[in-house]
């Protein structure tokens, strides 16, 4: 089973208006969740959207540079180290205000579908 996996440039793909790498789950791991890197450039938002399939949570963890949260109708500051959580059918989008400096963060999102597939995961390799 690979244990880690290391970013690579070429993995990173322009998604939801900023760049990044779908990071977790991989081949031969299944997870009751999926997570990503980000970078939001500068001057840009990225789409405002709501999650889905509908019963998507998601939880955004600063890692360099700061930038403002957009959740429903409320501005969020955010920087390294700040958690923002991301309630089901909640409208939101990052927007980076700098000038010059990218914000980077990470993001874990799970639904019903992911532990579903997690727990029957698990219990076929009790079975086997």
């Amino acid at each position: 089973m690979q244990l880690t996996k290391l970013l690579q440039e070429q993995d990173v793909k322009e998604e939801y208006g900023l760049k990044g790498v779908r990071t977790f789950p991989w081949s031969g791991v299944v997870a009751p969740f999926g997570s990503g890197y980000c970078i939001v450039s500068p001057q840009s938002e990225t789409f405002r959207h709501v999650n889905e399939p509908s019963d998507e949570e998601e939880l955004f963890v600063g890692c360099q540079g700061r930038a403002v949260v957009l959740l429903g109708d409320k501005r969020i500051p955010i920087q390294a180290g700040d958690q923002i959580y991301i309630p089901r059918g909640v409208p939101h989008s990052i927007l980076n205000e700098s000038n010059e400096d990218e914000f980077h963060f990470f993001t874990i999102w799970w639904n019903s579908q992911c532990v579903k597939e997690y727990q029957q995961a698990n219990l076929q390799a009790q079975e086997a």
